[in-house]
């Protein structure tokens, strides 16, 4: 009994070390794994599958470089520990940071743009001049691990209230617990509108930011030659009729994805 389960087990080692050599000799491509969050509508998923405008342009992209993908969904903290770690390939998207930078090669052609601003009630009696000092007195939302530019990340002086995802700080902020959130305006938009609660919701001028997203790329797992194609192939992709289909699928306006100033 032992000799013949010896034997079935040397056969299955063999079998898979067979599979393993041919695949290289045939050049089979592994997939790379990549993260995103739930951030309606540029990465989401529907019907147990990644969606949204940057998800499409990614997929389009690896198409075009002969690269399989397989998606993971987590909260943003998680994707960001799973590229950390290597536990990821390729996370999309982010904003750039100089401490996120360590653990991350970052695409140098970005995949779109973040305008962040503000948004209140409309019971509620709030402006911003752009000075953060004059926001003491207010509860802000945001979403935890998100970087909202360095100006807001660092001033600790403010009263932030963390929430995990999108849904979560507008119902917070509707209940009353914020008196402001801050995020990103697109998202805001689009993720009160599925809410049912757009109309209870007004946005504040100017913004806290607009900044470039990226797709990251994992330092653990050496794929800084993949960011450097990957960018390569985006920005030839950006001038192509496929990239406007897609944006214009998501009601996203193309001139909202040029470099911001």
């Amino acid at each position: 009994m032992f000799y013949f389960i010896k034997s079935i087990f040397y056969r299955i080692l063999i079998t898979s070390l067979l599979v393993t050599m041919m695949n290289i000799e045939l050049g089979a491509t592994p997939k790379i794994r990549v993260v995103y969050t739930e951030w309606f509508p540029y990465t989401f998923e529907e019907q147990g599958k990644a969606s949204g405008f940057e998800i499409d342009i990614f997929k389009a992209i690896m198409k075009r470089m002969g690269i399989p993908v397989e998606f993971g969904r987590y909260p943003w903290k998680r994707c960001l520990d799973h590229l950390k770690k290597g536990k990821a390939d390729a996370l999309i998207s982010m904003l750039y940071t100089s401490n996120r930078e360590q653990y991350t090669y970052f695409a140098k052609e970005h995949i779109s743009v973040s305008r962040t601003i503000f948004a209140t009630t409309k019971n509620r009696q709030i402006s911003f001049n752009g000075a953060l000092e004059d926001l003491r007195s207010y509860v802000i939302g945001y979403i935890m691990g998100f970087s909202y530019g360095q100006m807001f990340d660092t001033a600790d002086y403010l009263n932030k209230d963390s929430a995990t995802n999108v849904q979560g700080l507008i119902k917070k902020l509707i209940k009353g617990r914020n008196d402001l959130i801050a995020e990103n305006e697109v998202v805001l938009r689009s993720s009160a509108f599925k809410l049912g609660v757009l109309g209870q919701i007004k946005f504040i001028e100017p913004p806290i930011h607009i900044q470039n997203l990226f797709v990251g790329f994992s330092k653990v797992n050496g794929l800084e030659e993949l960011s450097i194609q990957f960018s390569r192939e985006l920005s030839s992709f950006k001038k192509l009729k496929q990239y406007t289909k897609i944006l214009a699928q998501y009601n996203i306006p193309h001139t909202n994805m040029g470099t911001p100033h």
